[in-house]
């Protein structure tokens, strides 16, 4: 895989200011430098945290979520376990972001 110097800066940036991540837990799971942070992180990182304020699940150490985990599931997965299973994070999640990706496209369809 090449990655461009700025895309892993951009990353790198995300991850390790934006989330607070260890760069050691980030060097274990090298693909997600690959992914894009506007169409993967974001998303993902909005709906995460709206389940949590809305103490629909737990997040940190000794639960079962960890976002390296979820920034690796496919689509498909991330959305049956965190999207598709709870009534409201879909039209609450998409209403309050303004990225084009994919998943949130999914979103508005189903609202």
């Amino acid at each position: 895989m090449k990655v461009s110097v700025n895309k892993i800066d951009e990353v790198m940036e995300f991850l390790l200011n934006k989330l607070g991540l260890e760069p050691s837990a980030i060097v274990k799971c090298p693909e997600v430098v690959g992914l894009s942070v506007e169409k993967n992180f974001v998303p993902r990182v909005a709906v995460i945290k709206f389940l949590r304020s809305n103490r629909l699940i737990k997040y940190g150490k000794n639960t079962d979520i960890d976002f390296l985990t979820i920034f690796q599931y496919p689509e498909e997965i991330f959305l049956e376990k965190f999207v598709n299973r709870y009534d409201e994070a879909p039209r609450s999640c998409s209403s309050a972001k303004q990225s084009r990706s994919s998943t949130e496209r999914r979103w508005r369809k189903k609202s």
